[in-house]
């Protein structure tokens, strides 16, 4: 299947100036079933592409459910991707050998039993659950007749199954002792940190996409933005390069910061695995 064939595929007149390179195909795999992207694609705009809009089921009635966004906000796709559940669909790059596959249904997406609880839903009202589902005191939680119930309640809640085996590869840890530390390459995240580099500040610019430019991308398509009388893409591909040049400044993509606390500290988690990256 080509781009011309992808009916929701937008078209581009100008791939050197778009994320998509539509001259280099990707095959990636959901639930088993082979699709067709291209370089640039996130498992979200090829699903997308692709006609794919059923990506998940709701936590308590399985009702179906679409893509709502393309970033870590996004509620609904999430897939297990290499070992780990709950990854959200906008946050992984397509390559070569991608497989995932969705959660919270049984057998398949398409044609799952728990959707069933739908036609009980006047009877399951909210909060049922805490109170149904709580065993006898009596009986003690080693209890066989709590363990019976217990399988398939568990079965039914939840949104991912965590791996028991210890996740595959190396990993390690760093610190690093930046004057400045910018979550978000957008533009506003771009200006400050190229900003503060000129004035020979060490700077740490990280954000959760592989690549800069935030929402600014998406008016790529349009081809009537500019930033700077740029076109977005050049625009943050040209600070960019001048923000990486800059001595005591580091870019990381790729990477989730998942809490800042006191004292100015911060965590981060980066994806440096080669199949991440588009």
């Amino acid at each position: 299947m080509s781009a011309d064939q992808q009916r929701y595929r937008l078209s581009v007149r100008d791939s050197a100036r778009h994320q998509v390179d539509t001259t280099k195909p990707i095959r990636f795999t959901v639930d088993g079933k082979t699709y067709l992207g291209f370089k640039g694609d996130t498992l979200a705009s090829a699903l997308f592409a692709n006609g794919v809009f059923l990506v998940g089921r709701s936590f308590k009635y399985h009702r179906p459910r679409g893509i709502t966004a393309l970033d870590e906000s996004e509620p609904n796709a999430l897939f297990h991707h290499h070992g780990m559940p709950n990854t959200r669909a906008g946050l992984i790059p397509l390559y070569d050998g991608l497989e995932v596959t969705s959660q919270n249904r049984f057998p398949s997406l398409e044609n799952d039993v728990g959707a069933l609880a739908g036609l009980f839903q006047r009877w399951l009202p909210a909060g049922f659950y805490y109170k149904t589902f709580i065993g006898p005191t009596w009986l003690g939680r080693n209890d066989r007749r709590w363990k019976f119930y217990e399988y398939f309640i568990r079965r039914a809640a939840g949104l991912g199954k965590a791996e028991n085996s210890p996740e595959p590869g190396f990993f390690e840890h760093m610190h690093a002792y930046p004057d400045l530390l910018v979550v978000g390459s957008g533009i506003s995240g771009i200006t400050a940190a190229l900003s503060a580099a000129r004035r020979g500040k060490t700077v740490l610019l990280i954000d959760a996409k592989s690549l800069p430019g935030g929402d600014s991308l998406a008016s790529a398509v349009e081809e009537k933005e500019t930033l700077d009388e740029l076109h977005p893409i050049e625009w943050a591909e040209t600070l960019m390069a001048e923000f990486v040049a800059t001595p005591g400044c580091t870019y990381l993509p790729n990477t989730t910061v998942t809490g800042i606390y006191d004292h100015g500290f911060a965590i981060a988690a980066e994806s440096v695995a080669d199949n991440v990256h588009p």
